[in-house]
């Protein structure tokens, strides 16, 4: 698919390109970034100056999370969790998040969407159990093997 008349970013250069066609795969991968399509591509999508950008990845998200804080059940029922979870990673796909990175979610709501299928232009990784100091009073995570304060200099 050819998207044309798209700003795209190049990060290796540094530069801004205006006005360009973008060649994506079948999977949403960029292809090619030229000047303009070749002649023959009658399915061009003429995104009208827009600015062309890759999936964005939210590194440290709580989809679970209860404003206020102390609003926060737990006894909450683990689909109601589950639910509200999946309502904020369909929003923030919307918003051009295509990778989010939570751990530790009330009711272990992360482990029930990882689970659950991705939807179109999401990916969905195991991410390994999170990792803490020894004595930091989480007993859910697992401490770093041989971990030792930094010395200060």
């Amino acid at each position: 698919m050819w998207f044309v008349n798209a700003h795209v970013v190049d990060v290796l250069a540094g530069e801004v390109l205006r006005g360009r066609a973008v060649e994506t795969a079948p999977d949403g991968t960029v292809v090619q970034v030229a000047a303009a399509p070749p002649p023959a591509v009658p399915d061009a999508v003429d995104v009208a100056g827009r600015w062309l950008l890759p999936g964005l990845i939210s590194c440290h998200t709580h989809l679970s999370v209860v404003f206020p804080f102390s609003a926060t059940d737990e006894a909450e029922n683990p689909a109601l969790t589950a639910y509200r979870s999946a309502t904020r990673a369909a929003e923030a796909l919307r918003a051009g998040v295509t990778t989010i990175r939570c751990v530790h979610e009330q009711n272990r709501a992360e482990l029930l969407l990882r689970a659950a299928p991705s939807p179109p232009g999401a990916a969905t990784a195991k991410a390994p159990p999170a990792l803490t100091p020894p004595g930091s009073g989480s007993s859910t995570r697992r401490p770093w093997p041989n971990w030792r304060p930094a010395p200060i200099t």
